[in-house]
């Protein structure tokens, strides 16, 4: 904790006497119902707002060209800003072997973006948080982007970068490309009817200069299988909900760690490392037959 604090205060009173803190802790042994490894709390560890966890467990450690298990106590510290879990030798001489820490703050950009696009897209979907059609209505949502997530908005990518840009004569391969349909920087989304390939030049709605993607969606009952004809009648409202949802899936993932370096879906990865042209390819009404999974493996 002398090492995590950010408080000057805390940091120096630890440093000049570290054990009046012992006494206020308590430590708590208990299991839990999922499984039978005990585990412990201690309570009113310094700085901390949550009681810490602890449990034993092996980690591998470097020795020469190999490695060995190392049994530990392992800690997680819920702090203010922080979460850390940190593993401590359980034999003496006591060390910390090793910290990790769960809360990380987002990256800086690290090379200028171009400017955010004016006037937003709109769709008219099941907003984020209704996770079940039946229990949820259908409204206007805003093209709510992250701009550290998505610089460009959902609806942009750079022509170097735009799979279908060899269809387009652009002299300058950097400029950025501002879409009207369901095809951005981070998801292209469209129809697939026939269960092929050929994505790129699959349907997609196109909401014109307003970029308004409101699209009925009232979908009845039929009497066959797949009920696809039924399904086709709607194929507007149904891949710009994909397109929305995908792309708030993306900006929130973001902020829990999933950037370009992790490996996120994005084409344009604005200078900030990782693989780019992985945007993701989302297929609405497939028809493509799914391969038999036993029960058991899905």
């Amino acid at each position: 904790m002398l090492a995590a604090t950010p408080n000057a205060e805390l940091e120096a009173q630890i440093l000049e006497d570290p054990k009046k803190f012992i006494p206020e802790m308590r430590v708590s042994f208990q299991h839990h119902h999922h499984t039978d490894q005990p585990f412990f709390t201690v309570e009113n560890v310094p700085d901390t707002v949550n009681p810490v966890k602890g449990r034993l467990a092996f980690v591998q450690v470097p020795q020469g060209d190999a490695t060995r298990l190392q049994l530990v106590y392992k800690f997680e510290v819920e702090m203010q800003d922080n979460w850390y879990e940190a593993a401590v030798s359980a034999e003496m001489p006591h060390r910390i072997i090793s910290v990790v820490d769960w809360a990380n703050d987002s990256p800086v950009p690290l090379a200028p973006v171009p400017k955010e696009p004016e006037g937003g897209a709109t769709y008219r979907v099941f907003g984020w948080g209704i996770n079940d059609p039946s229990v949820g209505e259908r409204s206007i949502q805003k093209e709510n982007f992250d701009s550290l997530a998505s610089p460009l908005g959902w609806h942009a990518l750079p022509y170097a970068n735009d799979p279908s840009s060899s269809y387009i004569r652009v002299k300058d391969a950097s400029k950025i490309r501002n879409t009207t349909t369901t095809w951005g920087n981070n998801v292209f989304a469209h129809e697939d009817w026939e269960g092929r390939n050929n994505w790129v030049n699959n349907y997609r709605p196109d909401a014109g200069p307003s970029k308004a993607f409101d699209f009925v969606y009232q979908p009845k009952k039929t009497d066959t299988e797949d009920a696809l004809e039924e399904a086709q009648k709607y194929i507007n409202a149904t891949v710009t909900q994909l397109f929305y949802t995908s792309n708030m899936v993306h900006d929130l993932y973001y902020r829990y760690g999933f950037n370009e370096v992790a490996g996120n879906f994005q084409q344009y990865n604005f200078g900030r490392g990782g693989e780019e042209n992985d945007a993701v390819i989302a297929n609405a009404q497939d028809e493509r037959p799914l391969p038999h999974v036993p029960l058991e493996h899905r």
